[in-house]
C-alpha cells in the first residue's frame, strides 16, 4: 500500500508566502498604472484638470510649443509634471462680430505662450477652438463635452449656437 504524506506546516507557509508576494507585486503595479493621469489632450483637458488635487480657480499655460506646461493658481506658478499632448496646436476664438481669430497669448519669462486654459472651481473653463494635426476640437465653456468637428466653420457654429450642446444635457438651469 502507498503511504500518503501530508504537507508540512513549513511547506504550506512557503506556498502562502509565494502567493502573497506575487499578488502584492502584480496588483501594486496595476494600481500605479491606473492612478497616473493620461496625457492632456483637447478632449480631456477639463476632466483631467478637475480630477487633480488642485482646487479653486487655476490656469494651465504652456511654452515652447507646449513642451513645458505650468499650473498658475493663487499667484503661484507650479510646473505641470504629467504628459501633455498639445504640441503643434493653434487656438481660435470667436469675437463679437462672429469672426474667428487666432489667439496670441503673449509671453512668459521671454518665452512665447503657446496655450492657455482657465478652469474654475464651478467646472466652467475657457471656451476655444483648437486645431491639431488638421483636426478641429470645440471646447465649450461649461455645458456639453469637448467635440471633434470637421472644420473651423463647424466649430464656429457650435460657439455661436450652443443650443445643440445643452438641449439634452439636463445641466441648464
Amino acid at each position: 500500500m502507498l503511504e500518503r504524506r501530508a504537507f508540512s506546516l513549513l511547506e504550506l507557509l512557503i506556498v502562502i508566502m509565494i502567493i502573497s508576494i506575487s499578488y502584492m507585486l502584480v496588483f501594486s503595479s496595476m494600481q500605479k498604472a491606473s492612478t497616473e493621469p493620461k496625457a492632456l489632450t483637447p478632449l480631456n483637458l477639463r476632466v483631467s484638470l478637475l480630477d487633480g488635487n488642485i482646487t479653486g480657480d487655476r490656469e494651465l499655460f504652456c511654452i515652447k510649443n507646449s513642451q513645458k506646461c505650468f499650473i498658475y493658481q493663487n499667484d503661484i506658478v507650479i510646473p505641470y509634471e504629467y504628459k501633455v499632448s498639445l504640441r503643434n496646436i493653434q487656438v481660435y476664438k470667436v469675437n463679437s462680430e462672429e469672426n474667428t481669430y487666432k489667439v496670441d497669448y503673449g509671453r512668459f519669462k521671454d518665452e512665447k505662450i503657446s496655450f492657455r486654459f482657465n478652469i474654475y472651481a464651478n467646472g466652467s473653463s475657457s471656451q476655444m477652438i483648437i486645431e491639431k494635426d488638421n483636426k478641429f476640437f470645440y471646447l465649450p465653456t461649461f455645458f456639453g463635452k469637448p467635440q471633434v468637428v470637421s472644420s473651423l466653420d463647424e466649430a464656429k457654429d457650435l460657439w455661436i449656437n450652443p443650443t445643440e450642446l445643452i438641449k439634452n444635457s439636463g445641466d441648464f438651469y
